[in-house]
């Protein structure tokens, strides 16, 4: 059901590495584009990424740095803009 999904994962990991997990980290923890999963992402990235202990390291720290950044981005954004948007949108959201 979803070969594809982790396909292009697989696919993209594959082709930027550790920028890839960064990025998807950061989409993903910001809300900004919830399209793949952390729980996707994550032990295919590892299984290509991760080949000792060096690289663990290196991964989890990419990781890491990745959800920091977007954690960060969705608080100034919503901080930011958030009470603009409820009142707006507060009755289409509950």
């Amino acid at each position: 059901m979803l070969d594809w999904l982790v396909g292009s994962v697989f696919d993209f990991v594959q082709q930027y590495g550790y920028l890839a997990v960064f990025v998807y980290m950061v989409l993903e923890t910001a809300f900004l584009v919830h399209f793949v999963p952390s729980e996707v992402v994550v032990p295919v990235a590892a299984s290509q990424l991760v080949h000792d202990g060096p690289s663990f390291v290196l991964f989890v720290l990419d990781a890491t740095a990745g959800a920091t950044v977007g954690s960060l981005l969705a608080y100034t954004l919503f901080g930011r803009y958030g009470a603009s948007l409820l009142g707006r949108y507060g009755q289409a959201i509950h």
